[in-house]
């Protein structure tokens, strides 16, 4: 993996670390057992974005910017979210590198191909009802 992936890779990480730390501050667990050790391991993701990282973006700080931009909103909403289906969604979108889908538009996909599945008499009208419901 060529060097510039690999640091889109980590500031990804290192951000979403970051991200999570933000969320344990509010919570008890935070407060008891931690707080230094989470201070300090803070502060060397910090560093390492601001060092190293910046060493594959020399030349195009710019770009830069953006995809850390990006990458603190993508983080954030990980940090968030309640649904790990669609952290894995999300995932398997970017892996695959197509067009990241609403949840509306995976559904309507998903209806697409069920009711082509119905007229190929691959699932009966029973089957079709439930996988809608699900929906």
């Amino acid at each position: 993996m060529e060097l510039r992936n690999q640091c889109i890779i980590a500031v990804a990480q290192c951000q979403t670390m970051l991200e999570v730390m933000d969320e344990l501050k509010e919570t008890p667990l935070w407060r008891q057992k931690l707080k230094s050790f989470g201070v300090s391991f803070e502060k060397e993701l910090e560093k390492y974005l601001k060092g190293e990282m910046e060493d594959g973006f020399t030349e195009d700080s710019e770009h830069f910017n953006v995809l850390m931009n990006d990458i603190h909103s993508v983080a954030s909403w990980m940090a968030k979210t309640k649904d790990l289906g669609q952290i894995q969604r999300l995932a398997e979108n970017l892996n695959s590198g197509t067009t990241i889908k609403s949840m509306e538009e995976t559904k309507i996909d998903a209806i697409k191909i069920l009711t082509k599945k119905l007229e190929n008499n691959e699932v009966s009208i029973k089957e079709f009802s439930s996988f809608i419901e699900k929906l």
